[in-house]
């Protein structure tokens, strides 16, 4: 019986990880064009970053949009609020991130 190359196997880990993540990426990139192409983009903020409300963010990150609010109410995801019961808005980079780290 042989014994496997440690280094050999986490190296294969890395890059199956590596592979998936990329897809993941790619296919976020996809949903977003698909939005910009039927006109419900949404909108961008004075600093020109842009902002998804919980339906758009969950269904570019393939989710339900209660997955998504729960997430934003304990703290897993950044967002903010213009008043305590008021919608969300959430920043395209920390919706990828929360993506990233989901996966």
């Amino acid at each position: 019986m042989s014994t496997a190359d440690p280094a050999l196997l986490l190296q294969q880990l890395v890059d199956h990880a590596t592979t998936d993540l990329r897809r993941q990426v790619a296919e976020l990139a996809d949903r977003v064009a698909v939005l910009e192409r039927a006109g419900s983009a949404p909108p961008l903020t004075h600093a020109g970053r842009l902002i998804f409300t919980v339906r758009q963010g969950a269904e570019l990150a393939g989710v339900h949009p209660d997955t998504l609010r729960k997430a934003l109410e304990r703290g897993d995801l950044e967002g903010s609020q213009r008043s305590p019961r008021g919608r969300w808005g959430i920043r395209r980079e920390h919706l990828e991130a929360w993506i990233e780290a989901a996966h």
